[in-house]
């Protein structure tokens, strides 16, 4: 970018920033984007919630750790309910 005139740099794509705030009782993602986004950029963010939910869920269920010793403990359908708000779904092993 630094060979670009100065109203290129500014026009160019910037990267988006997502913050995961972990509570009690739940968590958030929240994600900032400068430009609007495209149906392209919802999909790809959608699988990427799949894979963090996916790394939720292998910490709240490792049979590495005792349960008593976890630092994330899941109700039983906890996953799945956060999987259905979001907008696209991970493809299905056949």
């Amino acid at each position: 970018m630094l060979g670009l005139p100065p109203k290129m740099r500014t026009a160019s794509a910037c990267c988006s920033t997502k913050v995961i705030t972990i509570f009690d009782r739940g968590l958030a993602v929240t994600t900032t984007n400068p430009n609007p986004p495209t149906l392209e950029y919802k999909l790809q963010e959608a699988l990427k919630l799949h894979k963090v939910l996916d790394e939720l869920q292998d910490l709240a269920t490792t049979t590495e750790i005792s349960p008593e010793k976890r630092l994330l403990l899941l109700d039983d359908n906890a996953i799945e309910s956060a999987r259905s708000h979001i907008l696209a779904r991970p493809p299905q092993p056949s």
